[in-house]
């Protein structure tokens, strides 16, 4: 993310060729490196599991009790825990090998996930287990989520930091279209036991990847001397000092809150709304991760030309205006039409916060910033899923994705009038020896760890 130009990196060379993918180039730049290639790829088939399952909860939810209040309190119980845990995980990643807490997440979730598959095996599962296990992988999500996001600088040179972010991020919403479009099928013919099955069995291919890359231990010896407690506060104390911190994940948090809870009720529009098939839920679901994933596509390749603030605010814009459409529409194909748009929006808005807080931030503390990006995620989330599931039980889910859509427009045209969304493209805030270019000096490029 910053730039260097290619040949003054001494060890891109080296590290394309030992790849075996060198030829790459143009949006898949950053694909040239072993071992970010490898995460890369397990990330897709892990995340693919885990959409999979994220598609089967609110169905099976759905069916047992018809409530639209029960699927917002499963994505609350799903994603609360992340936003409990976030804190500790952002501690644990700039304080032990980031490797050994990313195989430690992921193990936590591979089990909640098969004791998912176990239980709707055996008849045993109800919406209190649902929700229980489904609690489980929350956990597993906060602690891992932020030593994997800290990761990201070390996997390449800092001038393609930006090109990896965004294939990043073009992964997991390929892994969103996927997921739902297999797990729609695998609902139909097999039932939900075989789509939990299959997202614990994903789970394997991160672990494979977390064992088969050459991690050093990457942590700082002060932090390390200084007390867990402590750590935490300098780390929010840090955060707090950067305006564009504070303002990318002030803006994550509205997004989540107010535009992520339509991802839950599009079980409650296919079949009360639409009555579309299963196989037709899936697809319409899917349609967020490829509305993503050409936007992830787009951003790579002409992304870097885009000023931070410029992205956040006109994305964001076209991202409620997608979510009103989706609100109002009549027909099921107006719906998957208005889903690919908000899965581009989506896209779009989220890739400049996420890069603005990775450019801007010393290593020291980048687990603990993005410890806060993904408390704003994982917070915003089930407590937007859970209030809009309340109020959608009494003026319907279609109001309710329109007003909520409507709210989030009012809060952006309100910081774009702050200027405070400018602040996500000022360096000059960045700390001296701030972000990935300090960083990569003084750490091996092949030092990284796993998604999920």
């Amino acid at each position: 993310m910053t730039a260097l130009d290619p040949p003054e990196h001494p060890l891109e060379p080296v590290v394309g060729a030992r790849s075996g993918v060198a030829g790459l180039g143009g949006p898949f730049r950053a694909l040239r490196h072993r071992d970010y290639a490898l995460f890369w790829s397990a990330a897709l088939v892990s995340q693919t599991g885990s959409w999979m399952q994220n598609l089967t909860v609110p169905f099976v939810v759905h069916r047992a009790t018809g409530s639209t209040a029960w699927i917002g309190f499963a994505s609350f119980c799903q994603y609360f825990p992340a936003f409990v845990l976030s804190p500790i995980g952002g501690m644990l990643a700039d304080r032990v090998p980031r490797k050994t807490v990313t195989l430690l997440s992921n193990v936590i979730g591979m089990t909640g996930a098969a004791a998912l598959a176990l239980a709707w095996r055996d008849g045993q599962a109800g919406p209190w287990t649902t929700a229980g296990l489904v609690s489980l992988v929350g956990m597993a999500t906060g602690l891992g989520l932020p030593a994997w996001q800290s990761l990201m600088p070390s996997l390449v040179p800092p001038d393609l930091l930006q090109n990896a972010v965004t294939l990043n991020s073009a992964q997991f919403n390929a892994a969103r279209a996927f997921g739902p479009a297999l797990g729609g099928v695998v609902l139909a013919r097999w039932g939900p036991s075989s789509a939990f099955t299959i997202n614990a069995v994903s789970y394997v291919a991160v672990i494979g990847a977390v064992l088969a890359t050459r991690v050093g231990p990457a942590t700082n010896r002060a932090q390390r001397r200084e007390g867990p407690v402590a750590q935490l506060r300098s780390g929010f104390a840090y955060a707090r000092r950067h305006r564009a911190v504070m303002v990318a994940v002030a803006l994550v948090f509205a997004v989540a809150a107010l535009g992520s809870p339509v991802i839950p009720f599009v079980t409650v529009f296919a079949s009360d709304e639409f009555g579309v098939s299963r196989a037709a839920y899936g697809w319409l679901y899917a349609c967020l991760g490829i509305g993503a994933v050409a936007a992830a596509l787009t951003l790579a390749t002409v992304g870097e030309s885009i000023a931070r603030s410029r992205q956040a605010t006109f994305a964001g814009i076209a991202y409620c205006a997608a979510l009103v459409v989706f609100g109002c529409a009549p027909w099921y194909w107006l719906g998957v039409v208005a889903m690919l748009a908000v899965g581009f929006g989506y896209l779009s808005t989220v890739n400049a916060l996420n890069t603005a807080i990775q450019l801007l931030v010393d290593d020291d503390y980048r687990g603990r910033c993005l410890a806060l990006y993904a408390m704003a995620i994982t917070g915003g989330f089930p407590l937007g899923s859970w209030a809009q599931g309340q109020v959608a039980q009494v003026v319907g889910v279609r109001a309710t994705v329109v007003g909520a859509a409507s709210l989030l427009l009012v809060v952006l045209v309100a910081v774009a009038r702050d200027q405070g969304v400018r602040t996500l493209d000022d360096h000059a805030n960045a700390p001296s020896g701030a972000g990935a270019e300090r960083h990569v000096r003084v750490a091996p490029v092949t030092s990284q760890s796993s998604p999920r």
